[in-house]
């Protein structure tokens, strides 16, 4: 009876390690419908290309009332339309010396050292028309800005053409004389006397840089110019992409 009774409990053992061996193989095989998706999107970006160009030959013997070539105009070689301002800056110096570029004449009127010809600079004024001004710039308080988009592969106008060495100018030591005389016992003296010029720019050089700052033609990237009347403008006619 014992060995009856050990035998059956050693089979319900058995079946209880089989049914839990059957459940755990269910559990392990369940599955789920499962995906996994990607979807990669290329986003090419504009070409942003600006440069100054010029025709300049620096000239080595610069004499006054001497015209030089100069053209300078700011070129899109991209393909987004920009907007651009500019600024030049003159400097004189002669060794460690720093000349001024202006003089007063005899007249008392200030003078420009270096004439800078601009052809298409108009100076703002309150009565200005600046929808009359498209392709031309308009200088406001010392910057150039131009009145207009400028497309890929496209200049804007001349900002400058020449600049001429002031006619008015001359040298530094106009004359040098030396005068010898000898005295009663027969020492030789040089008495050595300089005219000095009115405005002696002679042995000097002469700087100008040109810096221009273009940026792409849309509102809110010309707004960080600032806000003055012609900027503003510039905002409300010449922002030719569209912001979304």
């Amino acid at each position: 009876e014992k060995e009856r009774w050990r035998r059956m409990k050693n089979k319900k053992s058995l079946g209880g390690i089989l049914l839990l061996a059957l459940t755990v193989g269910v559990v392990g095989s369940l599955a789920y419908f499962s995906q996994e998706l990607t979807k990669t999107n290329e986003f090419k970006t504009a070409k942003y290309d600006t440069t100054i160009e010029e025709e300049f030959t620096p000239p080595t013997d610069w004499l006054p009332g001497v015209e030089v070539n100069k053209d300078v105009t700011v070129k899109n070689s991209g393909n987004v339309d920009v907007v651009v301002k500019a600024t030049l800056t003159e400097s004189w110096t002669r060794g460690d010396e720093t000349l001024s570029n202006t003089f007063t004449d005899e007249n008392g009127l200030t003078q420009n050292a270096a004439l800078l010809a601009l052809p298409n600079v108009v100076k703002y004024t309150d009565d200005i028309e600046l929808a009359a001004q498209a392709g031309k710039w308009v200088e406001y308080e010392g910057t150039y800005y131009y009145m207009g988009a400028i497309k890929g592969g496209n200049s804007s106008a001349l900002l400058l053409d020449n600049v001429t060495l002031n006619p008015l100018l001359d040298v530094t030591d106009k004359s040098v004389t030396t005068v010898v005389t000898t005295d009663e016992n027969g020492t030789k003296k040089e008495i050595t006397t300089t005219e000095k010029g009115k405005y002696g720019y002679d042995d000097a050089n002469y700087k100008l840089t040109v810096t221009a700052n273009t940026i792409q033609a849309t509102a809110s990237a010309i707004k960080t110019w600032g806000s003055n009347p012609v900027v503003d403008y510039i905002v409300a006619n010449y922002a030719t992409i569209a912001e979304k």
